[in-house]
């Protein structure tokens, strides 16, 4: 709101004419200013409406209820998740890709900020092939370096491999084996699993690759550190 309460006490006394008051208006003054505050109140609180109309500039618990109207329980705030986080997850969700294989490759991206390693065992791309003429990239196989045991006796299947989320930990904290603190002492400190509650969870994980994966297909999970 570029208007305050003085910029609108202003342009009311303005509209008044002159000749009926004096140069010193005290009492009339004190009615316009709280006229002047209940309005410009009231453009704020519209600014406020207005903004919480959007996902884009929407905060706080109005982003919740945005989710829950959209989502119900799938898509909920992380203890300690800012707006920003939380909203750009909204918008992710909203548009998100279903039922292939780029989309299950998506979505793990997505919750871990790392790249999925996917293999299906009936797919020549991921299996490789011996005396394959490609010399680099997919197609090719050697024992340790690349390609898979395919079978085609197990359609509508894929192996993907996550990685959780690399986590900040605690700054200024003094870990194992560190120099500045020790017990009673220095920068050191115990810390709980909720540290990092605002990483995705492998329950999350595993929920979210089963909501994006193709009907009938059976993906089969390990998540790695």
């Amino acid at each position: 709101m570029i208007l305050d309460a003085l910029n609108v006490f202003r342009r009311i006394k303005a509209t008044l004419p002159n000749r009926w008051f004096g140069e010193d208006t005290p009492v009339l003054d004190a009615v316009l200013i709280s006229l002047a505050t209940s309005w410009t109140n009231q453009f704020d609180f519209l600014d406020y409406t207005k903004a919480q109309s959007r996902i884009s500039t929407a905060f706080e618990s109005w982003l919740d209820m945005i989710a829950w109207d959209y989502f119900e329980y799938r898509i909920t705030r992380r203890i300690r998740e800012t707006d920003a986080s939380f909203r750009q997850r909204i918008r992710s969700e909203l548009l998100r890709d279903r039922c292939t294989r780029a989309a299950i490759y998506s979505q793990v991206q997505d919750l871990t900020g790392r790249p999925p390693v996917i293999f299906e065992p009936s797919v020549p791309m991921d299996t490789g092939s011996y005396s394959s003429s490609i010399s680099t990239g997919p197609g090719t196989a050697g024992y340790g370096i690349a390609g898979g045991w395919g079978n085609l006796n197990l359609p509508f299947q894929v192996f993907v491999k996550v990685f959780r989320p690399v986590l900040s930990g605690v700054a200024m904290v003094n870990g194992w084996g560190g120099i500045i603190g020790g017990y009673g002492t220095g920068l050191s400190a115990y810390i709980g699993p909720t540290v990092n509650s605002s990483a995705v969870s492998d329950f999350e994980l595993c929920r979210d690759i089963c909501r994006v994966a193709p009907a009938g297909t059976i993906v089969w999970t390990s998540i790695y550190p």
